[in-house]
């Protein structure tokens, strides 16, 4: 966060995506001299944000690991095997786990050892790589849940269609493409950010011939990508899945039982995925996007800044923990193969597999194998 020794615009761009540096970290006592009072907030909101760091960091990691570890199990049971549906959040769980590894593990180490020890500064190649799986696992994360939002919506307005148009296949494909081109944007890190010294500290950043593109360009350029153009695609596509499933609910009635079970439990996660994404992300988005215009000048705001900051992140990687929790809240689908993945299906208990997937890769009910691709 912004301090005496940090420019606005390079803490800006240091702590986008969850990402800070060694001199942006206020708990190293670095601060603006002003009043007593003002002083002391600081010093209050270092330690109250420390102590959230120290505390929600491990928790939100172990639960995030384990939770995201048994929605891989049970997305590989038949009920979800060869499904689109499988493939995209059983890889939205792989990019989650990676995302809290890469980014929530560092912020914790660094906090549990005051800066000692941070794995980017081991060298300048693993800086730009730690960079690179950091940005691109939040991104990839960021348009998978678009890829799984766009699905729905094409399987909730023309559902005569969605087993072709939504087969495994076709998702597979789609979400390679998007892979490729937000990898793509995020690999210009692999040359652009390296160790430097920067007032009188060794910190993993730009390049000095690329700090003026780095600061001015690429932080709006990184909040589209992963913020902003995923939230208004997810909205809107959520926009037209509501209002489509309300004017058809009645011909929704006179379809097939199991189907219309299976696609409503699917789309009624999705719902639920998607809008806990949006409220988790949206607000660390608008946050960056808000701070050049609110220049921090005494140590009260610093101090405020910060807490807000360490709030809103945490809050962030929320998201990457709790799809599990979402998917068995949400989907009785996803329940029931949750119940036969952990303790095998209870006699007079219906067998998941019976259900059918509106966007499958074969268009019947799905009892074959599934690979898990990953990013």
């Amino acid at each position: 966060m912004t301090t005496a020794t940090v420019s606005p615009h390079k803490a800006t761009w240091l702590t986008t995506a969850l990402d800070v540096t060694n001199s942006t970290l206020p708990w190293t006592d670095n601060h603006n001299g002003s009043s007593d009072a003002s002083s002391g907030y600081y010093a209050q909101s270092q330690y109250v944000s420390r102590q959230l760091m120290l505390t929600l960091s491990p928790l939100l990691l172990c639960t995030g690991v384990v939770f995201n570890a048994l929605s891989f199990v049970v997305l590989q049971r038949s009920s979800y095997r060869h499904s689109s549906t499988g493939f995209l959040l059983s890889t939205l769980g792989v990019l989650d786990t990676l995302s809290l590894l890469t980014g929530l593990l560092r912020r914790w180490v660094l906090a549990l050892t005051d800066n000692a020890v941070d794995v980017r500064l081991t060298g300048s190649v693993g800086c730009a790589i730690h960079y690179f799986l950091t940005y691109a696992s939040q991104g990839l994360g960021s348009w998978t849940v678009v890829v799984f939002t766009v699905e729905r919506a094409v399987s909730v307005t023309v559902p005569l269609r969605a087993k072709q148009l939504c087969s495994r296949g076709r998702m597979v494909c789609v979400w390679a493409v998007a892979a490729t081109v937000v990898s793509g944007f995020y690999a210009q890190l692999l040359g652009i950010v390296s160790i430097g010294d920067f007032d009188g500290r060794a910190e993993c950043y730009f390049r000095q011939v690329y700090l003026e593109y780095g600061e001015g360009v690429f932080v709006w350029l990184d909040l589209a990508v992963l913020g902003f153009l995923p939230a208004l695609i997810i909205i809107s596509c959520n926009v037209v899945i509501i209002v489509t499933m309300v004017k058809s609910s009645r011909q929704a009635r006179n379809m097939a039982a199991g189907s219309d079970v299976s696609n409503r439990s699917v789309t009624a996660m999705l719902l639920v995925v998607s809008f806990v994404f949006t409220i988790t992300n949206m607000p660390y988005a608008i946050y960056f996007a808000t701070m050049p215009f609110f220049p921090l000048e005494t140590d009260y705001e610093l101090g405020a800044d910060w807490l807000a900051y360490n709030c809103l992140s945490l809050l962030y990687y929320v998201n990457n923990t709790i799809n599990f929790i979402l998917y068995c809240a949400s989907a009785e689908r996803f329940r029931l193969a949750f119940t036969e993945a952990i303790c095998g299906l209870r006699p007079g208990k219906k067998d998941v597999s019976s259900y059918s997937d509106g966007c499958s890769g074969n268009g019947r009910s799905v009892n074959s194998t599934r690979r898990m691709d990953t990013a």
